[in-house]
This record gives structure tokens, C-alpha cells and sequence, in this order.
């Protein structure tokens, strides 16, 4: 019976922390970092988890009401700086797990697809913390 009783926590316990296609949470993400030079790179950090967000994670179809060409505007304007206004910001991000097209670097500085599909956190939404 103990057994049993263990394998039915175990179960209840794994089932709990598996991730779903369609899943989707809202978090607090914090600017970290934005740069181009042949590509663009941009990095957030969950300020609650601590968890990475880059490039690789923002969906091609998000609705991010202009806030990314926003920044690249102000990188530009800060003469390429890593050093400008929105450094630091906090935005209010809609992450979804999917399934998504596996890219890495190619030896041109570009992405190049590997032909695997990978699951995977994805910014679907972003917009600008409103300051309480």
C-alpha cells in the first residue's frame, strides 16, 4: 500500500510541473540588454524566476504595441550605446509554450534552421509596466 500511495504522489507531483502546449502565464520582465550589429539581440529577465528571455523566444506574430522598434529607435539614437532610457524597464510580457522551428547560428552570423521543432516558452505579448 505505501508503494502505491508513493507512486500516486510521484505521478500527481510530475504531472504538476509538465508544461502543456497553449499554456500560457503573465510575467513581470525587466530590459537587460539590446544590441545590432549584423543581427539584433535583445535579453529580458523574469524579475520573480530569474528566467532567461532573448531573441530566440520572441514569437514572430507578437503583438508587442511597437515597444521593440521603440527601443531599437532609442539604441539608435544613443549612438549604439548599451547605455540608454529603457535599459532596466519592466514590461508586462504573456509567455505561451509551443512548439517552434529550432534555429542556430550560421557561420554568416545568421540563423539558419536545423530542421527539429523544440517546445519552449514564447513572448506572444508584450507591453509597457504600468507603474502602480
Amino acid at each position: 500500500m505505501k508503494i502505491i500511495v508513493s507512486i500516486i504522489v510521484l505521478l500527481i507531483t510530475s504531472s504538476s510541473f509538465s508544461q502543456k502546449i497553449g499554456e500560457r502565464k503573465t510575467l513581470t520582465l525587466k530590459l537587460m540588454s539590446y544590441e545590432c550589429v549584423d543581427n539584433c539581440y535583445i535579453s529580458f529577465k523574469d524579475i520573480v524566476k530569474g528566467s532567461d528571455y532573448d531573441f530566440h523566444n520572441i514569437d514572430d506574430k507578437i503583438n508587442d504595441n511597437n515597444i521593440i522598434a521603440k527601443i531599437q529607435d532609442e539604441y539608435y539614437a544613443s549612438e549604439q550605446s548599451n547605455n540608454f532610457k529603457s535599459i532596466g524597464k519592466l514590461y508586462t510580457a504573456v509567455v505561451e509554450y509551443k512548439i517552434v522551428k529550432e534555429f542556430e547560428e550560421s557561420g554568416d552570423g545568421g540563423l539558419e534552421y536545423t530542421g527539429k521543432k523544440i517546445k519552449k516558452w514564447m513572448i506572444i505579448n508584450l507591453k509597457n509596466q504600468i507603474n502602480k
